[in-house]
């Protein structure tokens, strides 16, 4: 026997909240659960927030004026994130606190995807919360001091830092790059072919391609890069120490 209207609605309302239940800390935690899902940053809305929290969606702008507001808000709450799980290394040789300190900001990236998109991806959306940007340059403070107190000039320091980063973020964001083509690939049944390496037209390539790593970005290649990088660092670093001796 069909159900009675008044059956049907009742089958197909779900229970909200409790009235007073809902508060910023708990929209921030569960914005951070969607975008940590498949959808990622790109399908955070607030009518699906909503929907994941059991409220109405009017009930998210009494904490949140708009998207942006929430967006930065997540940032900030990214970066406190972020912050917690990079381990503090002063006290090590510069060099070793810069080697393990990157390897940490690469694993982090890589195993919280959704950190990723807010630090890396939306970089420019920290702008619009100045509250994130005291909470980076807190970070900064920590590591390029670092530096500095090892020998390098501020703006030195400042630029061996940078480097690190974009390198150990461009590493993050090519492995999952080329990870999402492999599977599309994958999906679609094709292979990429392999180049014609003949040493005699490509004597060069023929030989690298033994070493040659088709994302980048694999944990050897990535470290290969970063002690290419600390290594000329050491240099600089020698030739400063060895000037001011003079000086």
């Amino acid at each position: 026997m069909a159900p009675r209207a008044g059956e049907v609605k009742a089958q197909r309302s779900t229970p909200r909240r409790p009235r007073g239940s809902l508060n910023r800390e708990d929209i921030i935690a569960a914005a951070f659960e969607l975008i940590a899902g498949e959808e990622g940053v790109d399908g955070l809305s607030m009518p699906r927030l909503a929907r994941h929290l059991d409220v109405g969606v009017t009930s998210l702008y009494w904490y949140f004026r708009s998207k942006d507001d929430l967006m930065a808000a997540l940032t900030e709450e990214g970066a406190d994130r972020f912050y917690q799980l990079l381990p503090d290394y002063r006290g090590r040789p510069w060099d070793e606190h810069l080697s393990c300190y990157f390897r940490d900001f690469r694993q982090v990236f890589r195993d919280n995807p959704a950190l990723c998109d807010l630090i890396v991806l939306r970089a420019p959306m920290q702008a619009r919360s100045p509250e994130a940007v005291r909470r980076f340059f807190t970070l900064l403070e920590r590591e390029i001091s670092a530096l500095v107190q090892a020998g390098f000039p501020v703006a030195e320091a400042v630029d061996a830092y940078m480097t690190l980063s974009v390198y150990t973020r461009g590493c993050v964001l090519n492995e999952r790059l080329f990870t999402a083509a492999e599977e599309q690939l994958d999906r679609g049944g094709y292979r990429a072919p392999r180049p014609d390496l003949d040493p005699a037209n490509l004597p060069v390539m023929a030989e690298a391609a033994r070493y040659w790593a088709p994302s980048f970005a694999t944990d050897e290649k990535f470290e290969a890069g970063m002690g290419l990088i600390i290594d000329g660092l050491r240099v600089r670093l020698a030739q400063l120490t060895a000037g001011a001796a003079q000086a």
